[in-house]
């Protein structure tokens, strides 16, 4: 990621802050600089893990709340995981997800379906699509030539 990207994705955190009443500090930087630079959907502990080194006092607790009014406020979406695991992603662009059931990585794609469309009967029946989230369950490249084969060929799905 260059430095005008990232100056650029700091400034609208910035402004976004600020519309939305929230005071912008060091932590809250350094948490939105970290999902934005790490491409990787962290989860809370994932983030805690990163950060504690350069913010010893900065807690786990502060951090969820921290993620959790980011996402109440529509600077980043939660994307969970089969096993449960709450991830947080800074790409708020139209996208999907591939989840590894092996290892637990969630990869990025371009989006396979529209954003409007694609369910034409919920606005029929009354419903509002506020939005959707595709996760694809997949076995990664990595886990794939580690295991010798496909997770289906004889193992129960992790």
């Amino acid at each position: 990621m260059s430095q005008s990207i990232r100056t650029a994705d700091i400034e609208s955190f910035t402004r976004h802050c600020r519309e939305h009443g929230m005071k912008i500090t060091l932590q809250r930087v350094a948490i939105y600089r970290y999902l934005m630079e790490s491409g990787a959907h962290p989860s809370t502990d994932d983030v805690f893990q990163a950060l504690r080194d350069d913010f010893p006092g900065l807690s786990f607790d502060t951090i969820n709340r921290t993620l959790m009014t980011f996402y109440q406020t529509g600077l980043i979406d939660i994307v969970e995981s089969r096993t449960g695991v709450r991830r947080f992603d800074a790409n708020m662009g139209s996208h999907s997800h591939m989840h590894c059931v092996s290892c637990g990585a969630m990869f990025d794609i371009d989006d396979p379906l529209p954003d409007h469309g694609c369910l034409p009967q919920a606005d029929a029946s009354g419903f509002e699509l506020l939005g959707k989230n595709v996760v694809f369950r997949v076995i990664c490249p990595t886990c794939r030539s580690s295991e010798g084969r496909s997770l289906r060929e004889g193992s129960a799905w992790k």
